[in-house]
């Protein structure tokens, strides 16, 4: 984003805030809390549905960005506002109809229907997937179409399986995620989140100053949230998988730390499934995390309260899945819910196989996983198990 539209977005934001302002007289600058000066301090749901009208402000409409509801849940001025807003996907699929153009000429050209539709196929398993979790957006609208190695210079839209304590911000919609209250069940489903060609190893996207100097958005971005009712939820896994040689049946179960939020949970579990390139599922249990710095003493006792959750969803991941390794990575205080005096967790994988610890802290990680951990600005207490589902 160049610095005159950042500056223009920023000044009708401010505008569109300040029509909206309940406190007579206020003057609303970009580091405001126009969360609470304009009265939806307790109204999480009608706060993020401000998507719709501010994607439809001219400026940044001009600027051809957008911003989710999710987004909206996790910010309070307008500054924050401005750095949230991204690229809209249809720049991808504009980029990857130029191929099928070709192959529609050469069909015409030839005057054969059964040719034209030949190179149409061809086109469209070349934008295919690499792998079962890999594919491209233009993939994702075709199902049947021949998978293939993906292009490294293309998109990609990644898909992860998600299961979570946490109550939904909108019963009646999922696609406004979940909030960082507790829940007394396990809600179901899967995300797509949107990995851009300019990704790189360990990262989940610059800070926005780069993005803002360097003029590339490498962020990865949740768009889309799809809730599942458990019996299809493991159904549809377990289908996944069976479609994969035996070999390629494994399953990555991501459980994150304390300041973490569903979204962000979403995001992190599809960068490391895309780096460890996992053929078969990626998925992570989120805990109602407050996804805040000082939300920690709260972050521990609700990683206590959720171990049996975890526990059930990790237990029902190894006999229903179908997967015939299954791989959890706990980050930081993640590991709370697989270790008390020792082991707690453990116990649902004594009843089921024989797993064996890869490592904790320092122990055993193998060069492919640690080479990406490594990465990360922090991986102290991180704790890898694994082992097979037999």
């Amino acid at each position: 984003m160049a610095p005159s539209e950042l500056s223009a977005i920023v000044r009708e934001l401010i505008r569109f805030f300040s029509a909206r302002s309940r406190t007579r007289g206020q003057v609303i600058s970009n580091r405001t809390n126009v969360r609470q000066v304009c009265g939806f301090s307790d109204k999480l749901t009608a706060w993020m549905r401000l998507t719709k009208e501010i994607n439809a402000l001219p400026s940044v409409r001009k600027a051809g960005l957008y911003l989710t509801p999710a987004d909206m849940a996790d910010v309070i001025t307008v500054a924050q506002i401005a750095r949230k807003l991204r690229k809209r996907s249809v720049v991808v699929l504009k980029k990857a109809a130029q191929k099928p153009a070709s192959g529609r000429r050469r069909g015409v050209r030839r005057k054969s229907k059964r040719r034209k539709s030949k190179a149409s196929s061809t086109v469209t398993a070349q934008k295919g997937v690499r792998s079962s979790g890999r594919k491209t957006v233009a993939r994702s609208r075709s199902q049947n179409a021949k998978e293939a190695p993906r292009n490294a210079n293309d998109d990609a839209d990644y898909t992860v399986w998600f299961g979570t304590n946490r109550k939904p911000s909108d019963s009646e919609s999922l696609q406004l995620g979940f909030s960082k209250s507790r829940d007394t069940k396990i809600h179901y489903g899967y995300c797509r989140v949107f990995i851009p060609k300019s990704h790189k190893i360990g990262s989940t996207g610059s800070s926005w100053w780069q993005r803002l100097r360097s003029g590339i958005d490498d962020r990865l971005k949740l768009i889309e949230i799809k809730g599942m009712v458990a019996d299809d939820y493991w159904s549809a896994i377990s289908s996944r998988l069976a479609k994969l040689e035996i070999s390629e049946r494994d399953a990555v179960i991501f459980v994150h730390g304390y300041n973490v939020s569903f979204e962000n949970a979403a995001v992190r579990a599809a960068q490391i499934g895309f780096d460890l390139s996992v053929k078969g599922a990626m998925a992570f249990f989120s805990w109602p995390s407050q996804g805040a710095f000082k939300g920690y003493s709260a972050d521990e006792a609700t990683i206590e309260a959720s171990e049996p959750f975890i526990a059930e969803f990790i237990e029902d991941f190894v006999r229903r899945s179908g997967a015939e390794k299954v791989h959890i990575i706990a980050h930081s205080m993640g590991n709370r819910s697989n270790s008390k005096q020792g082991a707690k967790a453990h116990g649902c994988f004594d009843r089921t196989s024989d797993f064996g610890s890869r490592g904790r802290g320092r122990g055993y990680v193998s060069r492919s996983v640690w080479r990406i951990w490594s990465r990360f600005k922090t991986y102290n207490a991180l704790c890898i198990v694994s082992g097979p589902c037999d």
